[in-house]
């Protein structure tokens, strides 16, 4: 039986770069079944320009990140929920390798992810921004976890897994890192494989967004602080290696 792909875009003033994030995917070796754009309360051209492709457009009146991720988890039908936002570009075989990876583990995976490369700087700058920010997001946040965290510009997760977590989660607060969140809850249910190689195009505007940076410290910490003491570290630790004696 053919599994059924669902792509999730939060989307807020995105009418400048969601035709080439739409563009990268319409044109999949391995094509979305469904595609869904959450419209966030956007005042410029994104709904228009949503609207010129065959795509589902939802709208979600309370703002932030969290709650148009979670309305499009929701609303999504495929096996498996794909997210990706606004400034993504996918290479032409993202698909098809999201749908590989899980084919190959059937049991243990419920989700996978990977890293973004910045396609809008310096190469020079931006290699070193790879190194500075992105591996920065996996490395720290990943220690802390004692698991890599979900990237929400490339990551997939079985619906089944979702209808599991969802009322668990803490989507439905605006302080809160939704990427790291939604990590806590699905690795305790399974778990979630990194891919290096699963790499897509993202923009550099975060880099540039001084507040905004700080905004995504100050919700990163309070994510990781909110899951403690059952999620400390220590104790993500212990059960780390207490899961990979028994194996």
């Amino acid at each position: 039986m053919r599994t059924k792909l669902s792509v999730v875009i939060p989307a807020f003033n995105e009418e400048q770069l969601l035709p080439r994030c739409l563009d990268a995917l319409i044109n999949q070796t391995r094509m979305a079944d469904e595609i869904i754009i959450v419209d966030n309360n956007s005042t410029d051209r994104t709904v228009a320009i949503a609207e010129s492709y065959d795509v589902t457009i939802l709208h979600e009146p309370l703002q932030g990140i969290g709650f148009a991720s979670q309305a499009g988890y929701t609303a999504a039908s495929g096996d498996i929920i794909v997210r990706c936002d606004a400034d993504t570009i996918a290479p032409a075989d993202w698909l098809e390798r999201i749908e590989a990876l899980f084919a190959s583990r059937t049991e243990s995976a419920v989700a996978v992810t990977g890293p973004g490369k910045f396609y809008d700087i310096n190469p020079l700058l931006g290699s070193a921004m790879q190194v500075t920010y992105m591996y920065a997001y996996f490395i720290l946040v990943g220690s802390a976890l004692a698991q890599y965290p979900l990237f929400g510009s490339n990551f997939a997760m079985k619906r089944s897994a979702w209808l599991q977590i969802h009322n668990d989660t803490h989507l439905h607060r605006s302080d809160i890192h939704d990427d790291i969140d939604l990590t806590y809850h699905l690795m305790n249910i399974g778990q979630i494989v990194y891919d290096r190689s699963l790499q897509v195009g993202i923009s550099s505007r975060p880099l540039f967004q001084a507040k905004g940076m700080h905004t995504r410290m100050l919700r990163g910490i309070t994510s990781l602080v909110i899951h403690w003491p059952s999620a400390a570290p220590w104790r993500l630790y212990r059960r780390h290696i207490r899961n990979r004696l028994n194996l």
